[in-house]
């Protein structure tokens, strides 16, 4: 069970478009693809669902984080990342999506 605000909804669209079990995977994905699917991608959400926050321009909240060991790749050439992004609605804090990204970068799917 995901703790609140984070419902299965929520990660299961994060999981539909950006790990490698995704029925929703496009080629090349828009954002980073998780390594794993399921357990392990909600572990390492949840480890992090109290980091600090930064507004988007389109209202969402940014949590940019560096998992310190590879989680997955960026679709840019696909090199591996060890940084992802958790976006979350600014109404409720709700998830909307997270993604792995480029360490340092944000791109606010």
């Amino acid at each position: 069970m995901l703790p609140a605000p984070y419902g299965a909804a929520d990660f299961d669209h994060a999981m539909r478009r950006h790990s490698s079990g995704g029925p929703e995977l496009h080629n090349p994905p828009p954002a980073g693809l998780f390594y794993g699917y399921g357990n392990d991608i909600l572990n390492l959400i949840r480890n992090y669902q109290s980091a600090p926050t930064t507004v988007q321009a389109n209202g969402r909240l940014n949590r940019a984080i560096d998992a310190g060991h590879t989680i997955g790749e960026y679709p840019v050439g696909g090199a591996t990342t060890r940084c992802f992004e958790i976006v979350t609605r600014p109404s409720n804090d709700s998830l909307y999506t997270a993604y792995p990204s480029i360490c340092g970068e944000d791109d606010g799917d």
